[in-house]
């Protein structure tokens, strides 16, 4: 039996197969769990020899970004790692260290779509400029009446949610 791995509002979800952390909705007849679980639920299939497809990650298309940005060395060991851990966690510096930089450097180095999530509207234009600067694409915007998607977008907490 394949099993596929989709992500729907949230959650990663499957049909006929029970996944770590996931729990059954009879409704749908599914399992869904927490997207925060994805990587676990992937190793769980490989390790358990589940023959799986992975739609999962469909990502809209993203241009391909190079920037001129250079990082100091304690950004560059943050972003190392960042790498280190899976390409996953929390960079903490204070403020004005440059986390921004940081995650600038990271989203060229995946270029994949990227969703970055920010509290108010006035970061959202931040960010937005931001990306644009740095990399001279397009960049979408959710929140403030505006729902506009491309490789990179901005939202805020209520409208991504």
């Amino acid at each position: 039996m394949l099993i596929v791995l989709r992500f729907d509002k949230g959650s990663i979800l499957t049909k006929g197969y029970a996944i770590p952390h996931g729990s059954y909705n009879a409704r749908t007849g599914a399992y869904r769990a927490q997207a925060l679980y994805y990587k676990e639920i992937q190793e769980h299939l490989e390790l358990s020899g589940t023959d799986y497809r992975d739609e999962a990650l469909d990502y809209l298309s993203c241009p391909s970004l190079s920037s001129d940005i250079t990082l100091r060395d304690y950004q560059k060991r943050a972003l190392e790692a960042w790498r280190a851990a899976g390409r996953r966690g929390v960079v903490v510096l204070p403020t004005g260290a440059g986390k921004t930089v940081i995650a600038l450097k990271a989203i060229e180095e995946l270029e994949v779509s990227t969703l970055v999530v920010v509290p108010t509207l006035v970061l959202v234009d931040q960010w937005r400029e931001r990306l644009e600067e740095a990399f001279g694409v397009e960049v979408g915007v959710v929140g403030g009446g505006k729902q506009l998607l491309r490789g990179l977008t901005v939202a805020t907490y209520d409208s991504a949610s």
